[in-house]
């Protein structure tokens, strides 16, 4: 009977020691990989999760709307508020640059969905206006 070479089955076991590193290495690798994207889709689920929860809220954008044309820049604006069903329609004959520039400024910074806007300059220092916003 011819007996294995204690040599041999050195070299085995280390090639498949090494093979067995190797994977472990990789495996490693892909489990970082997937810890960082779990980390990002976190964070975005929480940005998403904000978003939603500051535009779905139609109780404190109708509230901050009423709140915003009550301000002493928009009184001499003379403002006419319509309501239709989901739609807020405000218009004005005739408003300064200054009352247009906070209202819009205010209306483009909030939360509200603008559908139109039209503005019709009078003069250099006064527009009409007529907005159109959906709650």
């Amino acid at each position: 009977m011819r007996q294995i070479n204690p040599l041999y089955i050195v070299f085995l076991l280390s090639i498949v020691f090494i093979i067995v590193v190797v994977k472990l290495q990789s495996a490693k690798a892909v489990q970082s990989e997937a810890k960082t994207d779990m980390v990002k889709t976190e964070v975005m689920a929480k940005r998403l999760a904000a978003l939603q929860k500051s535009w779905d809220n139609t109780k404190e954008r109708k509230r901050a709307l009423k709140q915003m044309l009550r301000a002493p820049s928009l009184r001499g604006a003379d403002l006419t508020e319509k309501k239709n069903g989901n739609t807020v329609v405000l218009s004005t004959k005739k408003i300064n640059a200054q009352a247009a520039e906070y209202l819009l400024n205010k209306l483009l910074n909030g939360t509200y969905v603008i559908k139109t806007v039209k503005i019709k300059q009078l003069d250099d220092e006064s527009a009409s206006m007529r907005v159109e916003i959906a709650l």
